[in-house]
């Protein structure tokens, strides 16, 4: 909408001057397409904030993350595993990827299930271990050959008060 002045001639003679709301096609048609872009814009907000929260929840809330992972895998292949919400995302991913080949879904599920078992097993045998003796281990030698060959440290290859040379 613009003001528009017409002038009229009247009847007198003289010129009669009106203000007028004109609308202009360009302008109903910038209105209408402002309008549709401003909802998609809106839009767009909507789904990201729904994103951003979904995420969040996958991330932070761990049984969100393998329950969706447990809704596309069938059966308790899972029941014995402590996954955290990273590992259920990959393993959710590797799932997705594989799904036109279900027994090699269940290949690799099963040989995870045998490798993550092992592998907590043996970390709670560190940690038994830990609480028995109170040992963390850090400090044990890698050499399991039982030879063990003693350096003798000699004053003359560390010197104590080393100086750089002056002669340049």
């Amino acid at each position: 909408e613009v003001a528009c002045n017409i002038n009229i001639g009247s009847t007198t003679g003289a010129i009669d001057r009106t203000n007028f709301l004109c609308i202009l096609g360009n302008n109903l048609f910038n209105q209408k397409y402002f309008f549709m872009l401003w909802l998609w814009w809106v839009a767009l907000l909507l789904i990201s904030v729904f994103g951003i929260f979904y995420r969040l929840g996958r991330i932070l809330v761990p049984g969100f993350s393998r329950h969706l992972l447990a809704r596309k895998i069938h059966g308790n292949q899972l029941s014995r595993l402590k996954l955290t919400s990273g590992d259920c995302f990959v393993l959710e991913m590797l799932v997705d990827n594989l799904s036109p080949t279900p027994k090699l879904i269940d290949q690799v599920l099963e040989e995870i299930e045998k490798k993550l078992t092992e592998k907590q097993r043996s970390q709670l045998h560190w940690k038994i271990a830990e609480v028995e003796d109170g040992y963390k281990g850090e400090n044990v030698s890698l050499n399991t050959s039982g030879y063990k060959k003693e350096f003798p440290i000699i004053s003359e290859n560390f010197p104590l008060n080393a100086s750089a040379p002056t002669d340049l």
